[in-house]
């Protein structure tokens, strides 16, 4: 491995004490006086040797660990990659790491809260867990918060939290009205089941539920009839495929439905695989300028099979935006709850 640049190899390159190179890097007041050139030249050397601070020194200096926790949840384990990516990027540049742990219940969440604060982290992003009952850490983590910083990513759970959230009431709305300003008139919508959990036990699957009343609104105020299909789920949510083997056992029931849909608005891209595979399993084609309209990149997009068009959420840019809204209540800032759209993208 490459020997690690010390503050003392860029004092010998640049021909300076060390103390002066330390005071220039850590750019605050300091009685060792030295010029704007040296200043320049060493922030020169610095880059060129390819200097990092010492993270283990610092959290000793300053008494902090550096690390933030992250709690996040396996059902949503499909954005769970583009989601640490974007937050991982934003940590690492302000010189902080992130303890992860993906838990698939309310336990497993407070069990891995219990190390994220053994390791002393100085924030929180959570994803927060909810059972088949609607139940969740919300309050004990909602206590929490007034004790360390805290943000809440994709749910609604924790009172007195920012919440980052995505807007599929938005979503599902505009993408209907979008089929519906390309002349369709009969608009299926293809969602799991289990949506309805959500009127009895609020919090429950509210993006499905949230992605329903988007595209009711549209079709209302179009003046046209509804389509409402449903499959079940199959498996546990925390599943790989758990969406995609309900959906496909149903898929044709969309196709096949007597109201005749000329476009169909998938909930899941998972959805929109099924429905391609049960066509091509079928022998059979689409009609001519039939439309799928899935959130996220689903498999069978350039297939030719049907027009495609995509609901693109900022996963990664959430993530990014998670830090830093955690770094303002770290540093002592107000913060806002935040939606975020969804793009149509061919």
């Amino acid at each position: 491995m490459k020997k690690k640049t010390t503050i003392k190899d860029i004092a010998r390159v640049v021909g300076v004490s060390h103390p002066v190179v330390s005071a220039v890097l850590k750019n605050k007041k300091s009685t060792i006086k030295y010029s704007e050139d040296t200043r320049q030249r060493i922030l020169k050397a610095a880059k060129e040797l390819d200097y990092k601070p010492n993270i283990l020194a610092r959290s000793f200096q300053k008494q902090k660990s550096f690390l933030v926790g992250i709690l996040f949840s396996g059902v949503n384990q499909a954005i769970a990659s583009d989601f640490l990516h974007g937050l991982q990027k934003t940590l690492s540049n302000n010189s902080y790491s992130p303890v992860t742990f993906i838990h698939n219940n309310c336990e497993e969440e407070l069990e891995y809260l219990e190390r994220c604060m053994e390791r002393e982290v100085e924030g929180l992003i959570v994803n927060a867990a909810i059972d088949d009952e609607g139940r969740s850490n919300g309050e004990e983590l909602s206590r929490l918060s007034e004790r360390i910083p805290m943000i809440e990513v994709f749910g609604d759970e924790i009172s007195k939290v920012p919440s980052l959230r995505l807007d599929f009431y938005s979503a599902a709305r505009e993408a209907t009205q979008h089929l519906i300003s390309e002349g369709h008139e009969t608009i299926a919508l293809y969602l799991h089941d289990r949506y309805v959990m959500h009127e009895k036990y609020p919090g429950l699957y509210f993006l499905a539920w949230q992605y329903k009343q988007g595209y009711q609104h549209a079709i209302r105020e179009a003046g046209l009839k509804e389509v409402v299909v449903d499959h079940p789920i199959t498996e546990e949510l925390q599943v790989p495929g758990s969406i995609f083997s309900g959906a496909y056992q149903h898929a044709l029931k969309v196709l096949d439905h007597p109201a005749k849909p000329t476009a169909v608005l998938c909930h899941n891209h998972e959805e929109v695989d099924a429905i391609v595979m049960a066509m091509v399993a079928s022998g059979r084609s689409f009609p001519k300028d039939f439309h799928l309209i899935s959130p996220g990149h689903a498999s069978y997009t350039k297939t030719g099979q049907c027009r495609m068009t995509m609901l693109v959420p900022p996963i990664r840019g959430i993530g990014e935006r998670a830090a830093t809204s955690l770094f303002d209540l770290i540093d002592g800032r107000q913060t806002e709850a935040m939606d975020f759209s969804l793009k149509l993208e061919n």
